[in-house]
């Protein structure tokens, strides 16, 4: 049977696709014949650890010819707690303190637990340096406050008037003991403590900001307590220190506008929000 014209057409078309596919597969394969072969990209390489300063890589030396040196265990502790590398430095102190029980080796040990929030431990080893220092101050200070962080209030409190009374100008247990009171709403024994810590004279930048603090926390209590004008003197003199802090003119503009002096509340509120652009925001409100 002849074909008809139009198949015979497609017939021809058909034969003239297959045979150029034919061709290309031919080309690609001699492309690939003649290709260079290449070898496979390596792998990167794993990431090393951070790189040992040579005084640590000397201690850990001095460790490994003497597991028993005391003093080289407490001395890579030290240094691995300031990488924040704690659990290493807890098992460095906890062998130095095996090796020599000093209170210096204790403490540097519970401040580890504290840092790694292994609080009980922290509280244990805490408590041990009292059972043979019981006047020790930073312990008592910072057993304090771990009370209050595991929520012993009581505790807490107990423990700072101990570190107070050790040394009666401790601004700074002082300090932290008026927080509490003015956390929990016991704002008589608050402003008590923070006016001995204003009549202190501070002996560190610390002790100086705290007194800076304590002036500017008797007045928030005064504003709080409605006794505007009192907390307005306050803060005029807490300005005279220190010009530029912010909480401080924030506060002052409440008690001013307590006592209808709108426009120098004003001038408070404004100043206030020119050192926030000035600066940024650290913490709180400032």
């Amino acid at each position: 049977m002849p074909f008809h014209p139009f198949r015979r057409s497609c017939f021809k078309l058909i034969l003239t696709m297959t045979a150029t596919a034919l061709l290309l597969t031919l080309a690609n394969c001699r492309e690939k014949d003649s290709a260079p072969t290449r070898e496979p990209l390596p792998a990167p390489p794993a990431t090393a650890g951070a790189a040992e300063t040579p005084q640590v890589e000397a201690l850990r030396r001095t460790i490994a010819g003497n597991p028993d040196d005391a003093r080289a265990h407490q001395a890579l502790g030290r240094i691995l707690s300031e990488a924040e590398q704690h659990q290493e430095a807890i098992q460095h102190f906890e062998r130095a303190v095996q090796l020599s029980p000093t209170t210096n080796g204790l403490f540097n040990l519970a401040i580890a637990f504290e840092a790694a929030m292994h609080l009980n431990e922290a509280q244990a080893t805490f408590k041990r340096i009292l059972a043979t220092s019981p006047d020790h101050e930073q312990t008592l200070r910072r057993l304090g406050n771990l009370e209050l962080e595991m929520g012993h209030k009581e505790a807490a409190i107990d423990y700072l008037w101990q570190a107070i009374q050790t040394r009666p100008r401790n601004v700074m247990a002082s300090y932290d003991l008026a927080a509490i009171y003015k956390f929990y709403g016991e704002y008589e024994e608050a402003t008590d403590l923070y006016q001995t810590i204003v009549r202190i004279e501070p002996r560190s930048a610390e002790e100086q900001a705290a007194r800076a603090d304590s002036l500017y926390q008797i007045a928030a209590i005064e504003v709080a307590r409605g006794k505007s004008e009192q907390a307005e003197q306050v803060l005029a003199r807490l300005l005279e220190l220190v010009p530029d802090h912010p909480k401080a003119h924030y506060t002052r503009g409440q008690a001013l506008m307590q006592l209808d002096r709108t426009e120098e509340a004003q001038r408070e509120f404004e100043r206030h929000a020119l050192l926030l652009r000035q600066r940024p925001v650290t913490s709180g409100m400032e």
